[in-house]
């Protein structure tokens, strides 16, 4: 078996598939099945085991789907990173870059950025996306899930434009 390759899914990704939403959970399928496969593994932030039952105001998943939710992030293809000194550092030097960015979106992509196996990062955040090519050394390629993962780099004077 091949080593597995490592993606960053954000909250919105686990949310999509969770939730089985309709136009995102089938972006997800390969992902996930891939995971199965023992072909890559998925890593996420702690703060995505909360941010799944309530992302903003509203509570999206409720405590019966308690069972389900801890399942799914008990599987041996996710990998939990902890939210430290270091990630916390470097999402607030985000936030000084990219003021658009939430605290927990930079919590995101500083994880991201902080985990050397990682170089792709999922999400259906239009913040995030934004980012695509622009942060982490190598620039992480940010884009909703698929496989296989082909984001094109934007330029910076194309994302002026946007």
């Amino acid at each position: 078996m091949k080593t597995p390759k490592y993606r960053y899914w954000d909250a919105t990704c686990f949310i999509a598939w969770l939730k089985e939403e309709a136009g995102r959970i089938e972006a997800c399928e390969g992902v996930v099945q891939a995971a199965q496969k023992g072909e890559l593994k998925i890593v996420t932030s702690a703060i995505t085991l909360v941010e799944v039952i309530k992302p903003g105001s509203e509570l999206v998943m409720t405590k019966n789907t308690h069972q389900a939710i801890v399942a799914f992030f008990e599987q041996p293809y996710i990998i939990v990173r902890d939210v430290d000194r270091n990630v916390a550092e470097q999402a607030r030097l985000l936030i000084w870059t990219y003021p658009h960015l939430r605290s927990r979106d930079s919590v995101h992509a500083a994880t991201a950025i902080l985990t050397d196996e990682v170089n792709v990062l999922d999400t259906f955040d239009s913040d995030l996306l934004k980012l695509n090519g622009q942060i982490g050394d190598p620039p992480l390629l940010i884009g909703e899930p698929h496989l296989p993962f082909q984001p094109q780099l934007k330029e910076p004077d194309d994302l002026a434009e946007e």
